[in-house]
């Protein structure tokens, strides 16, 4: 039976909210997630009525974020419209809004290694990067939305950070050319995906005609598009070997959305983990597979499980993959406790 992995790990998020404009408090009212019947009731329709008509009628406004940079914290302007921005301000504080992802971070961006951010909407997990102690090497953030990507270019640019991380206005494909986007609703650009519906024209390139650096880990979220910006970058994953997150959709009419990148990585000779976290209950170990943990204590317990891409669709219908090359199994090895089983 294949091992499991696991390591400790202290959720840090070096993101903070520091000044909320109008449109942004009355987004955090009306999309909060409230767990009790009676403030839902009382907080969630009428706060959601408030910001459509707030939102609708064009109001604006410029907040303010603060960043924990090796250097010292810096803060950052940002636009309250733009609903991508909830990723800080609508979850709890310490919690980075993909902590899975950041505990990867953590583990394999170490010294001069190169990042590839695919999918970057404004940077966060880039930033995130930026702040990593241990970590000096370059970041290459890909945003093919033009809201997105002028966002992610001006915060570069406000940070001062134009010389550790590229910012590069394309979308991560099989084929250069064009690519039609489809944009979500209220300025989230983090839904946005590549349709033949789209409502509009980005630039598509493949990975492998990008003369850049080849990466040592690629986080890849592109909403249903990552077989394709596999397929763009099969020359990279075979010289380079980089480790691999992706997050992963569970398309029951459309299954090869879900199972074609997964294969194409389980044929470049990766093997595949999900992403989880350990927590007890009287007693004894458990496994939560969403991508924030259960409870909210800053100490938690990261566990990678192994999986193939047919048991996929076993699991919940939104999950992140790791993909470990077998020439990086040495890595996963000092980074991570290796054990056959939880209990």
């Amino acid at each position: 039976m294949p091992s499991i992995f696991r390591k400790s790990f202290r959720h840090h998020n070096p993101l903070r909210a520091t000044y909320l404009p109008l449109i942004a408090r009355l987004r955090r009212i009306g999309f909060h997630k409230y767990r009790r019947r009676l403030t839902k009731r009382l907080f969630k329709k009428p706060g959601r009525w408030l910001f459509d008509a707030a939102y609708g009628s064009g109001l604006g406004g410029t907040g303010r974020m603060a960043i924990d940079l090796p250097g010292g914290s810096r803060t950052f302007r940002f636009d309250g419209r733009h609903g991508h921005f909830g990723m800080v301000y609508m979850h709890p504080e310490h919690l980075l809004f993909e902590p899975g992802v950041a505990a990867l971070l953590d583990a394999f961006a170490t010294g001069p290694k190169v990042f590839y951010d695919v999918g970057a909407n404004w940077g966060m997990l880039s930033l995130y990067a930026a702040t990593l102690p241990g970590f000096r090497g370059p970041i290459h953030a890909f945003e093919p939305v033009p809201l997105a990507s002028r966002d992610l270019i001006d915060i570069v640019r406000q940070l001062g950070l134009e010389s550790r991380i590229a910012c590069h206005e394309v979308a991560a494909s099989d084929r250069a050319g064009t690519a039609r986007m489809k944009l979500p609703l209220a300025g989230d650009t983090g839904w946005s995906k590549i349709s033949d519906d789209g409502d509009m024209d980005v630039r598509a390139a493949r990975l492998d005609d990008m003369d850049l650096p080849d990466p040592d880990f690629i986080k890849l979220d592109v909403e249903g598009h990552e077989f394709q910006a596999l397929f763009g970058a099969r020359a990279r994953l075979r010289r380079a070997r980089p480790h691999v997150v992706l997050e992963n959709w569970l398309e029951l009419q459309t299954p090869n959305i879900t199972a074609d990148p997964l294969r194409l990585l389980e044929d470049e000779g990766y093997g595949l983990f999900i992403p989880c976290w350990q927590y007890a209950r009287n007693g004894a170990p458990f496994l939560w597979p969403d991508a924030h943990p259960p409870t909210p204590e800053r100490d938690q317990t990261f566990v990678l499980v192994p999986v193939t891409s047919e048991q996929r669709f076993l699991m919940s219908r939104h999950l992140s993959v790791y993909a470990c090359p077998s020439e990086r199994m040495n890595e996963l090895r000092a980074a991570f406790e290796e054990i056959p089983r939880l209990m």
